[in-house]
């Protein structure tokens, strides 16, 4: 019994011991008293990287990267040069390449959006150039493409820059994870509308909604004529396109839905099965 009882005073102990040894690695940034330039501290308010910088990211959003962009000249603009350190004050991309903007958005992943000559594209953690730096604007990186704008359009590339769907939409979003028809999806517009593509680039969903919301568990919210409903990924409207507001929750796998009644205070809400069908209705109050 006494050895079982030193075991787990051991195990209690070790456990402390390493709980009081996890640091907080983020940094933080701070403004020189004397010159008003920005440098980093971490958790113990020693200084990490000096205050030499005209601005710098905010603690970094994108944690689980630990990257941080610095930059010298009026920030935003044409003077501005960027740069790309890690938790330690490391250069991750140096000054001397003359980025005239650093994303850090997709560092988790390895990539870094950077722009040079007034065009984008991605390096990878090494300075390698992964996208050609030939694009007009980037996008979101999902399901391991890339969003890219050349000459006014929007399609992807892959990882080597190869273009895997055409330039031809005016405007494109994310593509979802898996849905439960085996496929992924991302919202494109076209002629002021929005639709959905697959992974090959074919228009599934034509670009007639206002707007659409990108795919979860199979249903995207989509609004049409200032009303919101739920299509599925065959376009099949399950909750029909006339309510104020519409939900889904993948929790209860249920819709909400909500429309506004005539006076200011009260509405009426609506829940639906993933069937479509009515569940129940009632008076709410907006509040």
């Amino acid at each position: 019994m006494k050895k079982i009882v030193c075991s787990l005073l051991v195990c209690i102990l070790w456990v402390l011991v390493a709980f009081s040894q996890e640091k907080d690695e983020d940094l933080y940034p701070f403004h020189s008293p004397v010159t008003g330039k920005i440098g980093f501290m971490n958790a113990d308010d020693e200084i990490v990287v000096p205050p030499n910088y005209s601005f710098a990211t905010g603690n970094n959003v994108w944690k689980a990267t630990k990257y941080y962009v610095i930059g010298v000249g009026e920030k935003y603009s044409k003077e501005a040069r960027y740069a790309l350190i890690d938790n330690k004050g490391k250069f991750i991309l140096d000054f001397k390449n003359e980025y005239e903007w650093i994303g850090e958005r997709d560092a988790e992943y390895g990539f870094i959006e950077v722009k040079k000559n007034d065009k984008y594209g991605y390096v990878n953690l090494k300075n390698e150039i992964v996208i050609p730096l030939i694009y007009d604007f980037t996008g979101a990186y999902s399901q391991g493409l890339f969003a890219m704008q050349k000459n006014g359009k929007w399609g992807f590339t892959d990882s080597t820059g190869k273009t895997v769907i055409d330039f031809k939409f005016d405007g494109v979003g994310f593509f979802s994870e898996v849905q439960p028809d085996g496929n992924k999806y991302a919202e494109v517009d076209m002629n002021e509308r929005s639709g959905f593509i697959n992974e090959k680039g074919d228009i599934v969903i034509p670009c007639i909604y206002e707007f659409a919301y990108p795919f979860t568990d199979g249903f995207s919210r989509v609004t049409l004529n200032k009303k919101k409903g739920m299509i599925d990924t065959k376009g099949k409207v399950i909750i029909p396109i006339r309510f104020d507001d519409v939900h889904y929750s993948d929790l209860t796998r249920q819709f909400t839905a909500r429309k506004n009644g005539k006076d200011e205070k009260y509405g009426y809400e609506y829940t639906y099965d993933p069937k479509g069908k009515l569940i129940s209705k009632k008076r709410s109050s907006y509040y």
